[in-house]
């Protein structure tokens, strides 16, 4: 997996707090759909470490994660996140 998620570019800067979501947000959203459908929150953690060379603050992981439920991109279900099938049409 770390191959097909090193197509995206991401530079994570405190900054840009905005921006940074955004790809981070982007980043999730590949590994879940990477990963199948069920991924656990833990998983995307662990797919993050081995991609991004500056660690992540869980809470950017989780603000994240909202931010793709709010745009009906995830859904949440018994703590796995799943690509909302009207995203996925």
């Amino acid at each position: 997996m770390k191959r097909e998620l090193h197509t995206l570019y991401i530079k994570h800067d405190s900054q840009f707090k905005t921006l940074s979501k955004i790809a981070l947000s982007q980043l999730i959203l590949k590994i879940v759909f990477l990963k199948g459908d069920g991924t656990r929150i833990n998983q995307i953690e662990a797919e993050l470490a081995t991609v991004l060379s500056s660690p992540i603050l869980k809470k950017d992981v989780d603000d994240a994660i909202r931010v793709l439920v709010r745009a009906r991109k995830l859904n949440s279900k018994s703590n796995r996140y799943f690509i909302h099938q009207e995203y996925k049409a």
